[in-house]
């Protein structure tokens, strides 16, 4: 027997199922915007200078605590690391960044599928970070990365790179493809320069 309400409308299952799809489709890469951007806010606030300064128990230099005005995350998908037509543009950016924008102003995030079974889920993030510390130290790259190893970040990636730009002072976030258009380094240089 299928229930109608009063005014004729569907009954209160099939609402329920029809929000509960548009919360599986098409939201994941919202829900991540949103949590990229209430970490950007913690970052640029302040919260990070007060966390160095307890790590260092007090003895942080003033410099050490005083924020950037922009930052910058570059999203690498591990992939990419095996195709070099794909890799040249990341090493192209890393280049363009002085070293001291480079240790101090950008992380990195390697973002890899999910394993087959537990023990690659294991191994992978250690294999990874291994890797990367290799590739880092061949290419004279100054910016540390982590492993997403609950693969948060891997729905966000288009392409097999990209670069997320925390800007302070305007209040924005920018998401950029690799490799950048005309004027786009430019553009980002601008930022973490300043």
């Amino acid at each position: 027997m299928t229930e109608m309400r009063a005014d004729g409308g569907k009954p209160p299952s099939f609402e329920a199922e029809k929000y509960k799809s548009c919360r599986t489709s098409g939201t994941t890469r919202l829900s991540c915007l949103t949590l990229l951007a209430g970490l950007a806010a913690t970052l640029l606030t302040g919260l990070y200078p007060a966390y160095l300064q307890n790590r260092t128990n007090g003895n942080a230099p003033a410099a050490a605590l005083s924020s950037p005005k922009s930052s910058c995350w570059i999203f690498m998908d591990i992939d990419s690391f095996f195709c070099p037509p794909c890799l040249q543009p990341l090493l192209d950016f890393c280049r363009a960044l002085p070293a001291r924008v480079q240790e101090e102003q950008v992380k990195g995030i390697l973002v890899y599928g999910p394993p087959d079974d537990k023990r690659q889920a294991e191994q992978r993030p250690l294999i990874l970070r291994k890797k990367w510390q290799g590739f880092r130290k061949a290419n004279d790259i100054r910016f540390p990365a982590v492993v997403d190893g609950s693969h948060f970040f891997q729905g966000l990636l288009k392409a097999g790179l990209g670069i997320l730009l925390f800007e302070e002072e305007k209040q924005m976030l920018r998401y950029y493809s690799l490799p950048l258009k005309a004027g786009q380094l430019d553009e980002i240089l601008g930022f973490l320069l300043k």
